[in-house]
C-alpha cells in the first residue's frame, strides 16, 4: 500500500505523519515494489526534485 496523498496544489507527495515512514538517506521510501533473493526494491520519494 502506498504512502501518497495529493496535495493541495495537486501534486503527489508522501505522507510524512505515517507512523511507518522510513527514509534511506536522503529518501523517503514510499513501498516496496518487490522483493526476491538477490533483496528488496523500493519506491521513494526525492525531496530534492520533488518526484518519486
Amino acid at each position: 500500500m502506498s504512502d501518497l496523498q495529493k496535495g493541495n496544489n495537486g501534486n503527489i507527495t508522501p505522507d510524512l505523519t505515517s507512523q511507518k515512514t522510513q527514509h534511506i538517506g536522503k529518501y523517503t521510501i514510499v513501498d516496496v515494489l518487490g522483493k526476491g533473493a538477490m533483496g528488496v526494491v523500493y519506491k521513494a520519494w526525492d525531496p530534492d526534485h520533488l518526484s518519486v
